[in-house]
């Protein structure tokens, strides 16, 4: 990685000029018009706060999906998968051993991460 400097030339300034250039500096800009309060968060009442409105509907959506279903109802579903997978129906089977057991893994992964595991071990223990 490069990191480029620069360096600014030493100008030397008579008072009048630095007390010039105090003057012309402008202050912080105002709160008011940025949305934000003075330590930089937003402030209350600012519209880009309010959050992802897609996500506030997902959460609806979901509430009202769990008012609805009832234990009863999430066993009878399961039963019926389970009825289907032992069925032969493959896509049923596949759903059921994956939220079983999970989804299937690279054996290749698996594989490179022992030997990496061994390796790591190998450098701790010396």
């Amino acid at each position: 990685m490069f990191v480029l400097r620069f360096a600014m030339p030493m100008q030397t300034a008579s008072s009048e000029e630095t007390e010039g250039q105090q003057a012309m500096t402008t202050p912080p800009s105002s709160t008011v018009c940025n949305g934000r309060g003075a330590r930089g968060r937003f402030a209350p009442g600012n519209k880009a706060a309010k959050g992802n409105g897609i996500a506030r509907k997902v959460t609806r959506f979901r509430t009202s999906m769990f008012a609805a279903v009832k234990a009863g109802d999430v066993k009878e579903i399961v039963a019926e998968l389970l009825r289907q997978a032992k069925a032969g129906e493959g896509w049923a089977v596949k759903l059921a051993l994956e939220y079983l057991c999970g989804p299937p893994t690279d054996t290749a992964l698996e594989e490179r991460l022992a030997i990496l595991e061994e390796t790591i071990f190998k450098k701790e223990s010396r």
